[in-house]
């Protein structure tokens, strides 16, 4: 029977991957890198990384056919450690997803740090409709001739990535609708209780019971620690195992007396050993079969109680 998981896996394949599968796996792989580099040392240790900054020296923000030159050669480079990024004959689908994921992940992190030498600064904001940058239009137009529809994809990451788009703040006592930023529900006015308070001024207050007598204080109730008469060793688990032990011994020591009786006296049919719980009757059993002679239990409830007879003796 085919996994869920993997009937999934079969339909998606040579499917294009959705985009939001497509955002979270690149955001994934970037996550995944930045902890190699702290098991490694650095960077500089990755095979992935292209760490060179020499061509991006002196480069200023603005210079687009310059970052244009850097930014091919260093899209080629990890083009050749992942060919499939440049590879258009198929979709990104479940099966390319990775090595393409795991490779922009390495390229954009060589991004940011050549944009970073060259400038000191962070990449600009990736906005579309408002314009880019001369770094991003260089970036996209290697993009757009080494794989147009890897592009695409690239496109919307960095826009999710460096975008200008800020997290909502909420003035205190405002109520959001739902999610992580709604408030606790409130307790009632007056408290658990639900008494009358500035807020419910037509609540009733809670009546009082006449018919329910006072509580006092019994003065010849014995204090907790002293209602139950314990001995030292209760409650000690060595001391509890020890005992154990001790009446394993006694039960065992009754059999030995029972044949004992039975070898003496060829006239004797059966002896009955003194009563005992389930536990000890299991290992008299045991002990009786293994004298040759034959057990059973006899008596009910506390009374109950093995009989060793001679019947079956080996």
């Amino acid at each position: 029977m085919t996994s869920t998981f993997k009937q999934r896996f079969i339909e998606m394949t040579g499917k294009e991957v959705p985009l939001d599968l497509f955002l979270y796996s690149c955001f994934e792989a970037e996550k995944m890198l930045a902890e190699a580099e702290k098991r490694v040392g650095g960077p500089e240790n990755l095979d992935s990384r292209h760490m060179d900054t020499s061509s991006a020296t002196g480069l200023g923000a603005g210079d687009e056919a310059a970052w244009e030159n850097v930014i091919t050669r260093l899209y080629s480079w990890h083009c050749e450690r992942e060919p499939a990024l440049v590879d258009d004959s198929k979709p990104v689908d479940i099966e390319m997803l990775c090595p393409v994921s795991d490779a922009f992940a390495a390229f954009h992190a060589d991004l940011r740090n050549f944009y970073q030498s060259a400038t000191g600064g962070s990449l600009p904001v990736f906005d579309m409709e408002a314009g880019l940058a001369p770094v991003w239009v260089a970036v996209m137009n290697v993009l757009r001739n080494k794989s147009p529809r890897g592009a695409s994809l690239f496109e919307k990451y960095f826009a999710w990535t460096y975008s200008d788009w800020e997290a909502p703040v909420y003035e205190v006592g405002s109520r959001p609708p739902v999610g992580r930023y709604a408030p606790p529900p409130r307790l009632r006015a007056g408290g658990p209780g639900g008494k009358a308070g500035p807020d419910r001024p037509d609540r009733p207050d809670r009546p009082d019971r006449p018919d329910r007598p006072e509580r006092v204080n019994r003065g010849d109730r014995p204090r907790r620690e002293d209602r139950h008469h314990r001995d030292e060793n209760f409650g000690n688990r060595a001391s509890h195992e020890e005992r154990s032990v001790e009446q394993e011994h006694a039960a065992l020591a009754e059999v030995d007396k029972a044949v004992e009786l039975l070898n003496s006296d060829a006239n004797l049919a059966f002896v009955d050993l003194p009563p005992t719980n389930s536990f000890q009757r299991r290992k008299q059993h045991h002990a009786v079969m293994e004298h040759g002679f034959k057990s059973s239990s006899v008596g009910e409830g506390k009374d109950r109680a093995v009989r060793v007879s001679r019947d079956g003796k080996a």
